[in-house]
């Protein structure tokens, strides 16, 4: 069996690749070349062998302009690859669109836009209902939590934590409740003047 035209394209672009990195690795030779015989043109000058040096400095530039025109080719075919390849691309594009194209017709051959719209009314409001029945269920749960869940058993929960912890929770709760802050500031000032009664009252007696 003969080859597809996207088989023998593909074919191509990979022969267009192979070869434009077969001129890229003669062009890097080309660049040793001149090198090397910018080294021997040296060495020959240092020698005194103008003749010598001559020759060596025509053989890097030779080597120099072959690098170049070598991967000036590997550019030039490059850039043939690239276009082949978005060739390809589009080619393989085409046949996708054209095969979802039929399958797309095949579907809105079979869709009944009534009862499509339909389950979509039902599901809107089977959405609802139970968004619905999930709210009262969480305001169920939290007023059941808050009833049975015995105040001093959270307080002394608490405060076995903060102790175990190092926690000020006395100031935490009075930042959290400014009624209890309020008590806890007046208390603190009750306790103030006594401690200062007391004081005052050893200073007469002579304690």
């Amino acid at each position: 069996m003969g080859q597809s035209a996207s088989q023998r394209m593909s074919k191509e672009l990979m022969n267009l690749r192979l070869k434009t990195k077969s001129l890229e690795r003669q062009s890097k030779k080309e660049e040793k070349k001149e090198k090397a015989n910018k080294k021997k043109c040296k060495k020959a000058m240092q020698k005194g062998n103008t003749e010598g040096a001559k020759i060596y400095a025509e053989s890097a530039i030779r080597a120099k302009n072959q690098a170049l025109n070598m991967m000036k080719m590997a550019a030039r075919m490059d850039a043939v690859a690239a276009r082949v390849q978005t060739a390809c691309d589009m080619q393989n594009i085409a046949k996708t669109m054209k095969s979802v194209t039929y399958s797309m017709d095949s579907v809105m051959n079979t869709m009944d836009i009534n009862e499509i719209s339909s389950i979509m009314d039902k599901f809107e409001e089977q959405f609802d209902n139970l968004d619905l029945n999930s709210k009262y269920m969480e305001q169920a749960m939290d007023s059941s939590t808050a009833a049975t869940m015995p105040t001093n058993q959270v307080d002394d929960l608490m405060g076995q934590i903060a102790d175990e912890h190092g926690i000020d929770l006395e100031s935490q709760l009075a930042e959290a409740d400014p009624f209890k802050a309020k008590t806890l500031k007046n208390t603190a000032v009750e306790e103030d003047k006594e401690d200062n009664l007391e004081a005052r009252l050893k200073k007469l007696q002579g304690i």
